[in-house]
């Protein structure tokens, strides 16, 4: 997942936790993996959760924003903390402080470009509103599916000379 950064330099994850009744603390970090060429680890932070709004029949849910320099990919863990004892834990495998593009258009957005596409850059994803996948043609489309013709659009390509301009993971949605 990419996050939009705030600055050239920085931005921040936001995390959202379910169900940490029982925890004093809950704290998160971010590893740069490699071979990222711009980032900067994070080492374990105690995070200022905020209650979040929820339906009634829902367990409580709280959330805050982890700084995160831009750059990327991170593995994010988080763990919940009771005294010293750990009592829960979760790791997120790739999450980017980046650029994120809400995209729009005819057909050229929406897979009926001349040829297919694919991003030479992991850092450059989109995201179907439920996941985010590598940035390779045919996109799904704005309905979550894919056109199976042999046409593509200009995101890979775009995505491609921006993360390698700015150095950052690049999302299209």
């Amino acid at each position: 997942q990419v996050f939009q950064r705030r600055t050239n330099d920085a931005g921040a994850i936001r995390i959202v936790l379910r169900d940490i009744a029982g925890a004093d603390a809950v704290e998160a970090r971010l590893t740069l993996l490699a071979p990222s060429r711009r980032g900067t680890d994070a080492d374990w932070t105690r995070l200022a959760l905020e209650p979040v709004k929820v339906g009634k029949d829902q367990p409580p849910t709280s959330s805050a924003d982890l700084p995160a320099a831009a750059g990327g990919w991170y593995r994010l863990d988080v763990r919940a903390r009771k005294a010293a004892d750990v009592i829960a834990a979760a790791s997120v495998p790739r999450v980017g402080s980046g650029e994120v593009f809400i995209t729009a258009g005819q057909s050229n957005s929406s897979n009926w470009g001349e040829g297919t596409q694919e991003a030479k850059d992991d850092r450059v994803v989109y995201c179907d509103w439920k996941s985010f996948v590598p940035a390779r043609d045919p996109l799904p489309d704005s309905y979550g599916t894919e056109r199976k013709e042999n046409h593509g659009n200009q995101y890979p390509a775009l995505g491609d000379r921006l993360a390698a301009a700015w150095g950052v993971p690049v999302a299209f949605r």
